[in-house]
């Protein structure tokens, strides 16, 4: 009988200029050893001073480093309100 696993493999990219953080997760799946199917997921890590219990450790350790009380100002600043009428009209 085919033994199968699971396995997860994170991608971390850090972004300019605010240190965005890109996590791309693939979970691969194992027949006796052997790939038989993947998938891929994204995590973006904006430095809005959330926080993401279910992230991965690395990403979580990552965004504590880089995503200072100076950073998450100047995202924040960085963010336009949208106007009062965004579409025109028809």
């Amino acid at each position: 009988m085919p033994e199968y696993t699971e396995k997860v493999e994170n991608s971390i990219e850090v972004l300019p200029p605010f240190s965005t953080i890109k996590c791309t997760q693939h979970t691969i799946v194992l027949r006796d050893g052997e790939e038989v199917g993947r998938t891929t997921s994204y995590i973006i890590r904006e430095p809005d001073g959330g926080t993401y219990p279910n992230d991965p450790q690395e990403v979580q350790a990552i965004a504590s480093v880089l995503h200072t009380d100076a950073v998450q100002q100047a995202w924040a600043n960085s963010q336009s309100p949208l106007p009062d009428n965004p579409l025109p009209p028809l």
